[in-house]
């Protein structure tokens, strides 16, 4: 209670009010909601009292090009792979795509996923598009148990700083991706 506080009254000084409070099985989620003309404008996803991602528009326009780059080199892929959901702006990317036939979308964190009905209307929101697959489990064991090959792996991750983070910033988790 004392630390959840702390954290909630230092983003309220930022103009964020709590949309959604997840606690995990590895982390503690907030889901900050940033009004404009009392709308959401925009949210902040503050994990385990870190500000790991959100939906304004330099993190979308960003994250965007995780999906956007590639499919400008490749137009004629079919199949993508996500690797941490995030707040979805990579996956909103790639559900623009019509040409894209399957998305596959893994994270850890169910929580972090069920976020997602709360930032997105239920037709905005990629994780209800028909051609998108979730998994919850690791990213790196995903890649070593499937059987199914992608044109597009991508993804949000959180940065390299946090801890189990790094594996998914190392040469053997690339070597997968290649493979």
């Amino acid at each position: 209670n004392h630390f959840l506080k702390i954290t909630i009254q230092q983003w309220a000084s930022t103009g964020a009010t709590l949309a959604a409070y997840r606690e995990g099985l590895n982390e503690t989620v907030l889901l900050l909601r940033f009004d404009w003309g009392h709308q959401p404008f925009a949210y902040r996803i503050v994990t385990n009292g870190l500000s790991m991602t959100g939906t304004w528009l330099h993190a979308r326009r960003y994250m965007k090009l995780f999906a956007f780059w590639p499919l400008a080199l490749k137009p004629d892929v079919k199949s993508a792979l996500v690797i941490s959901y995030g707040a979805g702006n990579t996956a909103v990317a790639l559900r623009e795509m019509p040409l894209l036939s399957s998305v596959d979308v893994v994270d850890v964190s169910r929580d972090m996923l069920e976020l997602s009905d709360t930032i997105y209307a239920p037709r905005e929101n990629p994780l209800r598009d028909p051609r998108f697959r979730v998994h919850v489990e690791d990213g790196r064991f995903f890649l070593q148990t499937t059987k199914s090959t992608f044109d597009l792996i991508t993804g949000e991750p959180p940065p390299p700083k946090m801890a189990g983070i790094g594996n998914l910033y190392s040469r053997e988790f690339f070597g997968l991706v290649h493979d």
